[in-house]
């Protein structure tokens, strides 16, 4: 069991910030004392940490681990998980979870990506191929047909995608629980659907998403 003392730090608890500067003391993955070395306590490494602040990991509570290629001037030209062919996002999206850790981020809660990346992610992890902060893997976001005409793969109506890119499109209640169904089963733990648009986007008021039933639907699956 490697044992690691961070000295000489400024300490944040999560709450408020301790006074001075203290030491932080580790046994393997668990913290065992703040400030004064605990009884038995030898430390194979000390890391001095002058000028650092020591606190608890954050949470990202969206996270978009494959979306690093999108630009604002662009976003409306094509449905998003579509920028790159999955590999590329999947390995993106890898190098996107090692930076979160390394800066800070223990967990994140996902915000929707394509091709099951987000529950591949995971699996990834548990299986000591990549590193990064714990993750909650999602969805596809769920939409109907004839809603959030501002997105990309709405407008293109005449290609009639079932599926692409991070977006899935169902009609009717039927539809829906089937689809969450299949996503459950292939690793999403969270579901995301576009109840409403988002991003500052405007929608006329005459367009209707969601039934009442498929709401009840989704909540039901």
């Amino acid at each position: 069991m490697d044992r690691i003392t961070l000295s000489n730090a400024e300490i944040f608890d999560g709450e408020r910030a301790l006074p001075g500067r203290s030491a932080v003391h580790i046994a393997g993955d668990k913290i065992v004392g703040v400030g004064p070395v605990p009884a038995g306590f030898e430390a194979d490494e000390t890391i001095d940490c002058s000028g650092m602040t020591v606190m608890p990991g954050m949470v990202s509570c969206h996270y978009h681990a494959s979306m690093n290629f999108l630009k604002v001037s662009t976003f409306f030209d094509q449905p998003t998980g579509t920028e790159r062919p999955p590999g590329v996002l999947m390995l993106s999206a890898a190098n996107a979870l090692k930076a979160a850790l390394m800066t800070g981020y223990t967990g994140v809660i996902g915000a929707g990506s394509s091709d099951y990346i987000d529950p591949q992610l995971k699996m990834a992890m548990n299986e000591g191929i990549i590193v990064g902060p714990r993750i909650l893997p999602c969805s596809h976001g769920l939409d109907t047909p004839g809603h959030s005409l501002n997105d990309p793969a709405n407008m293109y109506w005449w290609k009639d995608m079932q599926k692409v890119g991070s977006f899935m499109f169902c009609s009717g209640p039927d539809e829906f629980q089937k689809a969450i169904r299949q996503e459950v089963r292939r690793g999403a733990e969270i579901i995301k659907i576009f109840a409403t648009t988002g991003h500052g986007a405007e929608e006329p008021r005459n367009i209707k998403g969601f039934t009442t039933r498929e709401l009840e639907a989704i909540v039901e699956a």
